[in-house]
């Protein structure tokens, strides 16, 4: 399955960049998977052909994927709603969001953005359905 298309332009910004978004649940001494989620992202958009995602746009958290309330989520979506971003990379569907009301919420405020969200590992219909088949695909009715 492929995800919905969203045109990248907007009357709202001339300039419309890729962004990434990193989530790791808990910091692991020694090895950062924020720091390879956006190296993944940072390659997809590259093979993609789409904006390169710059230094400004990218996007990182610390801890669980149940709280909407995340610092680096924050800001990406008030890039989202100021027109900055064009185009989202997310490792996984469980990076955006542990919770389905919140992966909902989230895909609508894009979309009505005109933001297209990507996912590098699996490729889902960003619709209530294919969210949640995500998630259970993804492991992603834990804590983290």
């Amino acid at each position: 399955m492929e995800s919905k298309k969203h045109d990248l332009s907007s009357p709202r910004s001339a300039v419309r960049h890729s962004a990434a978004y990193a989530r790791e649940a808990t910091a692991q001494p020694g090895r950062s998977a924020l720091k390879a989620q956006v190296e993944a992202c940072v390659r997809q958009a590259a093979e993609d052909g789409a904006p390169p995602v710059g230094a400004a746009y990218v996007f990182r958290d610390q801890g669980s994927g149940i709280q909407l309330d995340r610092p680096g989520l924050n800001q990406l979506r008030r890039a989202v709603q100021a027109g900055e971003v064009g185009l989202v990379y997310v490792y996984s569907l469980d990076r955006l969001s542990r919770d389905p009301k919140h992966l909902m919420l989230l895909y609508e405020e894009f979309a009505s953005a005109g933001v297209e969200i990507r996912f590098v590992q699996g490729s889902f219909d960003i619709d209530l359905r294919g969210l949640l088949l995500g998630l259970v695909a993804s492991g992603g009715y834990g804590n983290a």
